[in-house]
């Protein structure tokens, strides 16, 4: 089936005036709905984004757990410093405890520097979920619903100034077609 001709778009010319062409938009439901669409999506990524961020940021209970088992080793090396004066073994034990001593502070270190670690991921990840598939469908979408809000503005003063023009009534009702 053939499409018929492309329906014409210019208004009739008032005498002595110009024609007016109009290009056929998108109706208000149609943009409402990709409105609605858009709306759902980022708020999706959103509440995505930020499960990701908590999720990760639970991460850090691992590293609380390290320090809190540093600091247990290194009371344990302080109970075997106490071991030190003992005869024939003291000298041995005091090695262990030296030893045991210096396992507990970089285990108590790692761990307060991986729970600053888990909380910078957790941001960062957070709000790459968030943005990464947010920003371009807005950077697409904003500029052409910013034109649109722009010509319905300008329809609705236009509307306002020629009430009664017949020219005008009959450019909105092709325009609504």
């Amino acid at each position: 089936m053939r499409a018929g001709p492309a329906p014409d778009h210019t208004l009739p010319r008032k005498p002595g005036g110009s024609s007016l062409v109009y290009r056929p938009s998108t109706g208000g439901r149609m943009v409402r709905v990709v409105d609605g669409i858009i709306l759902v999506w980022v708020v999706a990524w959103i509440v995505i984004g930020l499960a990701v961020a908590r999720d990760v940021r639970n991460l850090g209970t691992l590293s609380d757990t390290v320090v809190r088992a540093g600091t247990a080793v290194g009371e344990t090396g302080r109970a075997l410093h106490a071991l030190e004066g003992l005869p024939f073994v003291g000298d041995r034990i005091a090695r262990v405890a030296g030893q045991v001593d210096a396992a507990a502070a970089q285990a108590v270190r790692s761990g307060r520097d991986s729970r600053q670690s888990v909380e910078s991921l957790s941001r960062l990840l957070g709000a790459s979920v968030a943005v990464i598939p947010t920003l371009p469908i807005l950077a697409m979408y904003m500029p052409f619903r910013i034109s649109r809000a722009r010509e319905v503005r300008a329809i609705r003063r236009a509307a306002a100034r020629a009430q009664g023009d017949l020219m005008f009534e009959e450019y909105l009702a092709n325009r609504a077609v």
